[in-house]
C-alpha cells in the first residue's frame, strides 16, 4: 500500500512539474513571428488596478456583454475588453477560443472528451470546472491546438488582424 502511495506521489510531482513548465512557456513564447502577446492584464479590484499574469489564468468566459477572468487561485475579475479583443492579445500557442463563450490556456486542460452528436466536452483541471461544450466545427481545431499543430498559421492570423 505504501509503495502505491509513493508511486502516486511521484506521478503528481511529475505532472505538477509539467504544468509549471507549460506555464513558463507562456512567458518564453510571448513573441511569435515578431508580434508581442500580453504577459499580463490590468483589472479593477476593490483596492484599485491589479496586475494579473496570464500564466495564472484558469479560463476566461463571456456572460452577456461582460468578459470574466477566473484565476487559478479561484479569484474572478471583470475585464473591460471583449472576448474577441482579448483573443488577439493572447498567445495562440497557449490560449484557444474553444467556444463562443470560453478561452482557455493549454496548461489548464485535462482532456477533450466526445459528447453527444459529435460535440466535445472540454475538461479543465482542478475543482469545480465549468461545463465547456465544444461545437463539432471547433472540435477538430481544438484537438489540433492541444496537439500543437498549425500554430504558425494561427500566429499569422492573430498578428495581422487587419488583413
Amino acid at each position: 500500500m505504501e509503495n502505491e502511495l509513493e508511486i502516486a506521489r511521484r506521478r503528481i510531482e511529475q505532472l505538477e512539474a509539467q504544468n509549471n513548465e507549460l506555464k513558463q512557456q507562456v512567458l518564453r513564447q510571448s513573441v511569435v513571428g515578431g508580434g508581442f502577446y500580453a504577459d499580463h492584464f490590468l483589472v479593477k479590484s476593490s483596492f484599485g488596478d491589479k496586475r494579473i499574469p496570464v500564466e495564472n489564468i484558469r479560463y476566461v468566459f463571456s456572460e452577456g456583454k461582460t468578459t470574466n477572468i477566473r484565476m487559478t487561485d479561484g479569484a474572478s475579475y471583470v475585464l473591460d475588453m471583449s472576448l474577441e479583443a482579448l483573443e488577439l492579445k493572447l498567445n495562440p500557442s497557449m490560449f484557444c477560443r474553444v467556444s463562443r463563450k470560453f478561452i482557455v490556456p493549454k496548461f489548464e486542460v485535462s482532456s477533450l472528451e466526445n459528447d453527444i452528436n459529435g460535440k466535445g466536452r472540454l475538461i479543465l483541471k482542478g475543482e469545480n470546472p465549468p461545463e465547456i461544450i465544444v461545437s463539432r466545427s471547433r472540435k477538430v481545431e481544438v484537438r489540433r491546438w492541444l496537439d500543437g499543430e498549425n500554430l504558425d498559421d494561427q500566429a499569422i492570423i492573430i498578428i495581422n488582424p487587419q488583413d
